[in-house]
This record gives structure tokens, sequence and C-alpha cells, in this order.
């Protein structure tokens, strides 16, 4: 297993609106600059505080995107009113599903 996640925790200034959130996160990763074979989740913690986890497949593919996705995160956060709080990468080194 090689692949290397990323995950954050954001606080927004107003109530999150899912249907903005959605549509936006479907034009980022929409884009042909977006890197191949990432998975992007945004979950709810409260009304004003999401978290995010990013799944790359490989760390190169996360070194190879950060550059591109730290600029987003500077604009999004200007932008939209929201505050990166907490932030947390590594190689996934256990995994389970059923």
């Amino acid at each position: 297993m090689n692949e290397y996640v990323s995950v954050t925790v954001w606080k927004h200034s107003k109530p999150i609106d899912w249907a903005d959130m959605q549509e936006m996160l479907t034009e980022v990763i929409n884009q042909p600059d977006a890197q191949k074979g990432t998975t992007v989740r945004w979950f709810e913690i409260d009304e004003n505080t999401h978290g995010s986890v990013l799944t790359y497949p490989s760390k190169e593919a996360f070194e190879n995107h950060t550059a591109r996705i730290e600029a987003h995160r500077k604009e999004s956060s200007e932008e939209l009113g929201i505050t990166l709080i907490d932030k947390h990468d590594g190689v996934i080194r256990a995994e389970g599903s059923n």
C-alpha cells in the first residue's frame, strides 16, 4: 500500500452551504490539471466547520500536487472566509472495509 492522505479541518465564518461546497468541489476535481487518482471527501463537523480527506495514489502524486493545492487553499480561504485550523499528511499503513 502506497497511498498518501492529507487530512485538514477548516473553520468557516458563516454556516456552510453544502450545495455550494459540492459545486465548488466538482469544479475543482474536474479541472484538466487535477491530480489523477485523487479522491476528495469533505465532511461536516458542525455548521461552521468541515473536515477534508484527500487520498492520493502515491506520496509522489501528493508532492506533485502540493503547490497547486496550497495555492487553491490560500485563494479559497481568502474568498470564502475560511481558516485552516488543523492539517496532517501521511502514508496509509493499514486499511479495512467490508
